[in-house]
């Protein structure tokens, strides 16, 4: 369960607290049982190897059904010990276990999540934070096109979501403006307008990708998928 993750993750943090302890304490054995204890369990856990472990229990949690917010939690709660938003100095060693894969795994987890109708929009929070965060100096945590098109693709999997194609699109133009063009993210956002059936916006977005690319046969599947939501006789010939 999520607490047993948490418990992890807490131990893991110890483990690495442990090891900046100078050598020297143990020795004087100023050092507990317990703390030796860990230190003995955990011995195979570095400062180089930590920021893995997080990452596959993140992907391990991840696994589970509708588990966004439970991934989210664990995330935001590493996010808050690492970059000190309380205003005191960042800790650079929880710091060094937050990897742009991170939030990728929790983005997908919201994306696969659907029990929750706030799931996309979760997904996009996490997304703004990675750019809020790298504006803040942690620039290792600049989000790229993958994440663009994570987040758009989870507005493909959001049920009754009236402002999917409208998100998408801003999403869309937000990712041009931070990080560029990319056939992966106009791709991302064809699946959405072709879901809800918006071959003007699918035609808008396949003369960009022109303009910028060449599309694939994913982005001709999409916009036609998206004029055959429409059944009228000017669509079929269009």
């Amino acid at each position: 369960n999520i607490e047993r993750v948490e418990q992890l993750v807490d131990l893991l943090e110890e483990t690495m607290l442990l090891w900046q302890q100078p050598r020297q304490q143990h020795v004087n054995g100023d050092s507990h049982t317990s703390n030796d204890k860990r230190r003995k369990t955990m011995a195979s856990i570095d400062d180089s190897s930590a920021p893995h472990v997080f990452l596959t229990l993140l992907q391990a949690w991840a696994q589970r059904e509708n588990a966004g917010a439970e991934v989210d939690r664990v995330l935001r709660r590493l996010i808050q010990r690492a970059t000190m938003c309380d205003g005191t100095a960042p800790n650079d060693t929880l710091l060094h276990w937050l990897s742009p894969q991170c939030f990728t795994v929790a983005i997908k987890a919201w994306a696969n999540t659907q029990d929750r109708e706030d799931a996309a929009t979760n997904a996009e929070a996490l997304l703004f934070m990675m750019e809020e965060l790298a504006e803040k100096g942690f620039g290792h945590l600049t989000p790229n096109h993958y994440h663009y098109s994570a987040v758009i693709s989870a507005w493909v999997e959001q049920k009754h979501a009236v402002n999917a194609c409208e998100r998408a699109m801003q999403l869309l133009t937000r990712c041009h403006d931070k990080v560029g063009p990319n056939l992966i993210v106009h791709n991302a956002a064809l699946s959405v307008l072709a879901k809800h059936g918006d071959f003007d916006g699918a035609d808008d977005v396949l003369q960009q990708i022109y303009m910028e690319d060449e599309p694939d046969g994913i982005s001709f599947s999409n916009v036609i998928r998206a004029y055959a939501k429409n059944r009228n006789q000017d669509v079929e010939q269009r």
